[in-house]
């Protein structure tokens, strides 16, 4: 190959493999300006570049450098943790490296040995493959963690698929050298069994430990919303106390009034009765576990400055248990007033409007508050939008698997600058 050709198949090989990574972390929070971070990553490829003669041990150093130039640069440019950054750099190693053997085989297959044909095919191959990823395969998420442990377990088998493959490449290669021709069926399965097989098992990992990473944040939120819960009964007990205190005051009025004649007493008593109504029912929803609840949100909501307005009553709200009815009304209050607080609005613009009611034998909540974001079509509001998601990140989840659990729907829309959640479960 002469050397203008060289040059050409080099930069093509660089820009591909700077434009696939910057494509994939693009949604991460980056240090530094995206045109500066591009340009160094163009550099260090650069720099550090080492033209392949097809043999192993130059293809194992070029990746090996590649890997610490990828990593290298996700720890100082990507504003995400540590391990997530080095999880990110090898993941893509590998994804790339695999499609240069892969495609290396096939092409030997039909007598192709065109560098520069090889590197199109493979271009094409990793762009695609890139995209497709990004997409649907892997998680890409600013607030992700990840351990040690779990890097090993899912790199380590990918590694070793894609290292095998390049020996495989390595091998046949030394065989079209001598003359012989390989067994096709040997070749392709070659391909397949090292080749896309490092591929399934870098998607199959990122699967496994995103399904373990939800069912533990799941967990710790139920933990959390148990220990909520426990506190409510707490605190639900201590008004049942207050309210039979209520009820002998109640009775002392009674006697006062009825022994009084004087009609400044019975006007002092009847404010008495009034101040008594107001403070110990400020809400009548039907159902006495949603009236604690909805008066200790309240005063959570009037330290925040949010205005709060409740019109909401019930007569077979009762078909919830307890527990749900907590789940459903306490995680949809405290998601609006994240969002109230979260949006960093001034006090005389926080608001939350509950409604709800039965409704052609459906149980009816509609819930607003502000929200100054643009939802898209592919958001998935079940997921929190919180720094430490493993803390509050299934709040909505939860309030779907119950509605679901009683045939209800569960709906959200943006609009206007306002959030509004619907829930509706059928009576019978």
């Amino acid at each position: 190959m002469n050397f203008s050709a060289f040059s050409w198949t080099t930069v093509l090989y660089i820009a591909v493999f700077t434009s696939c990574f910057a494509y994939l972390t693009w949604p991460l929070p980056w240090k530094l300006s995206r045109p500066l971070a591009i340009a160094i990553l163009i550099c260090g490829l650069a720099v550090t570049y080492i033209r392949s003669d097809s043999s192993l041990h130059t293809l194992l150093v070029r990746y090996l450098i590649f890997e610490l130039v990828f990593v290298l640069w996700a720890v100082l440019v990507l504003n995400v943790q540590r391990l997530y950054a080095v999880y990110l750099a090898t993941f893509f190693t590998v994804l790339m490296g695999v499609w240069v053997s892969c495609i290396d085989i096939l092409l030997s297959l039909f007598g192709i040995h065109d560098r520069t044909i090889l590197t199109l095919v493979t271009g094409f191959c990793r762009v695609l493959s890139v995209f497709i990823i990004r997409n649907h395969g892997i998680r890409i998420d600013g607030t992700r963690t990840m351990p040690l442990h779990q890097i090993l377990l899912g790199m380590m088998p990918a590694a070793a698929c894609f290292v095998a493959n390049l020996e495989m490449m390595d091998f046949l290669s030394s065989v079209s050298q001598s003359g012989r021709a390989a067994n096709p069926f040997f070749v392709l399965l070659s391909v397949f069994f090292f080749g896309f097989t490092a591929i399934a098992v870098l998607l199959s990992s990122e699967s496994y430990f995103t399904a373990v990473q939800a069912q533990q944040e799941k967990e710790r939120a139920q933990q959390q919303l148990q220990a909520q819960y426990r506190l409510f009964l707490q605190e639900k007990d201590a008004d049942d106390r207050l309210r039979a205190l209520h009820h002998d005051l109640k009775n002392h009025l009674d006697t006062l009034e009825a022994m009084s004649h004087e009609q400044s007493i019975r006007n002092y008593i009847d404010n008495l009765r009034e101040a008594e109504a107001r403070t110990l029912h400020p809400f009548q929803t039907g159902n006495s576990t949603l009236d604690a609840l909805l008066l200790t949100k309240q005063e959570m909501m009037e330290q925040e400055g949010i205005d709060f307005s409740c019109l909401v009553h019930f007569t077979k709200l009762d078909i919830l248990s307890p527990m749900e009815i907590c789940t459903l009304f306490a995680n949809g209050i405290d998601n609006a007033v994240e969002a109230n607080c979260n949006n960093e609005l001034p006090r005389d613009q926080r608001f939350l409007r509950l409604s709800g009611g039965e409704v052609n034998g459906n149980i009816v909540v509609r819930m607003e508050n502000p929200f100054l974001h643009t939802l898209t079509p592919k958001q998935d509001l079940l997921r929190s939008s919180k720094p430490d998601p493993s803390a509050h990140g299934y709040g909505m989840s939860n309030m779907q698997d119950i509605v679901s659990a009683h045939n209800g729907t569960l709906t959200y829309e943006a609009k206007d600058n306002t959030f509004t959640l619907y829930w509706s479960i059928p009576v019978t």
